[in-house]
């Protein structure tokens, strides 16, 4: 049995799922990306198997303001668990609506429901192989679904070393391990760590820029930016590749996967009858 949420005295809960805010909107953290890829019941199965000890940790201030946000208003956490339940039987008119009401509900309260996941060495490590089990063209559904989420490195770089301008010391720092990370990612691709030399690179010149005074970082612009071009050089393909790569290291990383996969296998998940699982 989960957890019991109580809002003034009503208690919310399903047997067998997440009910703390934060954690159902992990599982649909993990369902959206079973959902774009078309996963196939198999695969589904085989999944189960690679996400155990997998779990990665997750980033207190993003559900520290998601379980906020529900708390003080209820149906937040009703559009969470109708999101979670409409990803589990596949009914796209209802996920639809209610991935609408959420886009709303973040753009209100300013809270982002799609908490940060640190990637774990085991789904580092296992990514690829699990990048395998899909198709072609699941991974191209996978793509078509995110396209506005996909960036260019050297673009992610540019903004951020705009975006970190007039950081409080602790957030830049929060803020210079999270793109480093990502850019060291996207360019040299996902290992069992982190590419260290892109790595320590990127932050250097991220803490270049987020030091300077207006006057220099408006002179020396162009330079910077033309160091974060160099930095960031990959073949776009390279950089697409490497990008599904994370997106799986997100999934299995995710600490909700588990029930995730438990909950789509009990529904059943051939949500498409071309998706082919990959030889």
């Amino acid at each position: 049995m989960g957890l019991i949420f109580s809002f003034g005295g009503t208690c919310l809960a399903q047997e067998g799922a997440a009910t703390r805010p934060s954690d159902v909107a992990l599982e649909i953290e993990a369902l959206r990306t079973l959902d774009d890829l078309q996963a196939t019941a198999p695969q589904v199965h085989q999944l189960i198997d690679a996400c155990a000890g997998a779990a990665g940790e997750t980033k207190t201030a993003d559900t520290d303001a998601i379980d906020s946000a529900a708390n003080d208003d209820r149906a937040t956490y009703m559009v969470l668990l109708r999101l979670r339940e409409g990803l589990i039987s596949g009914d796209d008119a209802r996920i639809e609506q209610d991935e609408k009401e959420l886009s709303d509900l973040e753009e209100k309260s300013q809270v982002n429901f799609s908490p940060r996941i640190t990637g774990s060495l085991p789904a580092r490590t296992a990514a690829e192989k699990i990048v395998r089990l899909f198709s072609a063209q699941q991974i191209a559904a996978l793509i078509a679904q995110r396209n506005e989420e996909i960036s260019d490195p050297t673009e992610i770089l540019v903004a951020a070393l705009s975006q970190c301008r007039g950081m409080k010391l602790a957030d830049f720092q929060a803020f210079n391990t999270d793109v480093s990370e990502e850019i060291a990612d996207l360019v040299a691709g996902v290992t069992v760590r982190p590419n260290r030399s892109v790595q320590m690179r990127t932050a250097a010149l991220m803490r270049t820029a987020f030091h300077m005074q207006q006057e220099d970082y408006d002179a020396q612009l162009p330079d910077l930016q033309d160091r974060a071009k160099n930095l960031t050089k990959v073949a776009a393909s390279m950089a697409l590749r490497h990008w599904v790569q994370w997106e799986i290291v997100q999934l299995l990383s995710n600490p909700q996967l588990d029930l995730a996969l438990t909950e789509r296998s009990s529904w059943g998940t051939e949500t498409s009858s071309t998706s082919q699982e990959s030889p």
